[in-house]
């Protein structure tokens, strides 16, 4: 019950209007890449593969602090 509540409230399994139109919208660099038939490489694009278990060396990327801005903590 609990799981076919949440799955209607997510809309899932049900194309809406503006997710179609999204998932049809593309950036220039795409669009230019499937014209030209020559892929850019990466760029910044929802359509960019998701690199999943990256572990940076430098250990977590985390944002700053709050209180820390132009003059330091």
């Amino acid at each position: 019950m609990e799981r076919e509540s949440f799955l209607m409230n997510m809309s899932v399994g049900r194309e809406a209007a503006t997710a179609a139109a999204a998932a049809a919208a593309a950036c220039d660099v795409c669009l230019k890449a499937k014209t030209s038939g020559v892929d850019d490489g990466f760029h910044l694009c929802v359509h960019d593969a998701v690199t999943v278990g990256f572990r940076s060396p430098a250990g977590p990327i985390s944002r700053p602090a709050r209180n820390s801005g132009e003059n330091g903590p």
